[in-house]
């Protein structure tokens, strides 16, 4: 109930980061269910829209979610691996991502993932072992929830294996190794704290470089 008075409070105002700033205050369950559905269904148009200007040519079709949606999503996921805590609400956003690949039904929404990975596995080699853990749970947490028979592409699936080996044998940290040894098993953890994270519309330009 809550998140339909959410939805309709919000309207047209309802912008991927905000959709992560109310994902976060819902338990896992319907909630973030019902998130996960109306960001897809942002995806969804705007890959109609595009597809349709680009006059049926697949390679239109993730073109508005790149430089709208998709591309909020990356600088979002930046802030939130960058994180110097882990708390209740950093792990309820990890699983609310595992909700979205779960609903990854159509080529299009498997590319939208692929390229969030692909962001994911790039920062698993930054210097700070809080980014490298994160974005190794966040990979591990879209890949481990795809729908089974996803069509992932098999270079992106050789990018992770490779990721996710080199961090299980050769991180100092152990929980950066934990983090990929529970990529490989597919199971998941569960965390502490308090702390709300805020995600803001502003500075879409953001250097990726986690």
């Amino acid at each position: 109930a809550r998140t339909d008075v959410v939805l309709r409070t919000l309207g047209g105002g309802l912008t991927i980061p905000v959709l992560l700033n109310e994902a976060q205050k819902s338990s896992v369950g319907p909630g973030q269910v019902r998130y996960a559905s109306v960001l897809w269904g942002r995806v969804d148009r705007g890959g109609d829209e595009s597809k349709g200007a680009a006059g049926g040519d697949g390679d239109g079709e993730l073109a508005c979610v790149v430089e709208q949606e998709l591309h909020q999503l990356i600088v979002c996921l930046k802030w939130m691996v960058s994180l110097s805590a882990r708390n209740v609400y950093h792990d309820r956003l990890v699983k609310f991502f595992g909700i979205l690949a779960s609903m990854a039904t159509t080529r299009a929404r498997v590319r939208c993932v692929e390229v969030l990975i692909g962001f994911l596995v790039e920062w698993s080699r930054a210097e700070g072992h809080l980014v490298r853990w994160r974005a190794c749970q966040l990979v591990g947490n879209l890949i481990n929830n795809m729908p089974e028979g996803s069509d992932v592409d098999g270079g992106v699936l050789d990018l992770i294996e490779g990721a996710m080996t080199r961090l299980l044998l050769q991180d100092g940290k152990p929980h950066v190794r934990a983090a990929a040894a529970r990529y490989v098993s597919g199971s998941g953890g569960e965390g502490r704290g308090d702390a709300r994270l805020l995600f803001h519309d502003a500075d879409y330009d953001a250097d990726y470089d986690a």
